[in-house]
């Protein structure tokens, strides 16, 4: 049942608070002290995290720089230019130290070159069946499908077909 146009209330201005802009807001958060505790605690928390990566990953560093790969972190090799065949073996031999997850993470997207295949295509499939932690899995199908398509490495790496959508947006690298 539709009122006819002369029946509905007569309109009403609801005056309205002023929008609050982003440097408003950012004033706000500057000025708010217990917003600034949590930002100091996170603060910290990053640079604790860091130096602990970089004391970490020391040996790792020493093992490419005594091969001539000069890097300060493994995430040279991820940010900054492409990984080197010549680093393969030291990364896969750091898979099999504890190293702390987010060093982890490094060697494994330091691996993820198609132009490293040669060296790493079948030490990442083995590693692939082995690993346990899902985003390690997740990195390994991800470097495996810069270097291979879902055709070649379906039937020979067991749990891969979990990983298949990497394989398609891999197709064209």
């Amino acid at each position: 049942m539709h009122l006819p146009v002369d029946s509905y209330p007569e309109r009403v201005d609801v005056p309205r608070k002023k929008s609050k802009t982003a440097a408003d807001f950012s004033a706000e958060l500057e000025r708010d002290p217990e917003y600034q505790g949590r930002l100091a605690r996170i603060q910290r928390a990053a640079e604790a995290q860091s130096e602990a990566a970089a004391s970490d990953e020391q040996s790792l560093v020493a093992d490419l720089r005594n091969a001539g790969i000069r890097v300060q972190s493994v995430y040279d090799l991820v940010n900054e230019r492409t990984t080197p065949p010549d680093a393969v073996p030291h990364l896969f031999r750091h898979l099999d130290l504890p190293h702390l997850p987010i060093v982890r993470e490094g060697i494994l997207r330091a691996l993820a070159y198609s132009h490293l295949r040669p060296a790493a295509l079948e030490p990442l499939k083995n590693l692939f069946t082995e690993l346990q932690v899902i985003g390690e899995r997740w990195l390994a199908a991800n470097a495996i499908a810069t270097m291979a398509s879902f055709s070649e490495v379906r039937d020979s790496v067991p749990g891969i077909e979990e990983y298949a959508a990497l394989f398609k947006r891999g197709a064209s690298r």
